[in-house]
């Protein structure tokens, strides 16, 4: 089940005109996926899966090169900078889990498309 909402996912993302550009439709996008299958995501974060679903998730944005562009990172610092972007995302939607789904999908899309683009230390 975990691969098939992870793949499920990535085919939704996997649009040519998005594949490398983030902007806020796009994240509001990808947290409407995850709303459409929240009772999903209810399970994950219940169940033993949460660690199974992060690990696939992760690796299938690594295998296929999935991650934001950061073409602004050393080659060496771009796979931790897309891990930790992943982790973070994937923090996000736990977070959301737990508060029963209090924000809309477009404002997490929103906030989401801030944490990316906007120092949060200044």
């Amino acid at each position: 089940m975990v691969d098939a909402v992870v793949l499920a996912y990535f085919r939704m993302e996997n649009r040519p005109e998005q594949k490398y550009y983030v902007n806020e439709k796009f994240c509001q996008e990808m947290f409407a996926f995850w709303y459409e299958h929240r009772d999903y995501l209810r399970i994950l974060v219940r169940s033993e899966c949460l660690g199974l679903f992060t690990e696939d998730f992760t690796q299938t944005v690594i295998d296929n090169q999935l991650g934001p562009n950061i073409t602004h990172w050393s080659k060496q610092e771009q796979l931790p900078v897309t891990v930790f972007t992943v982790s973070g995302f994937i923090s996000l939607l736990v977070y959301w889990v737990r508060t029963e789904f209090r924000e809309t999908p477009e404002e997490m899309g929103n906030l989401f498309y801030r944490m990316l683009t906007q120092p949060m230390y200044l």
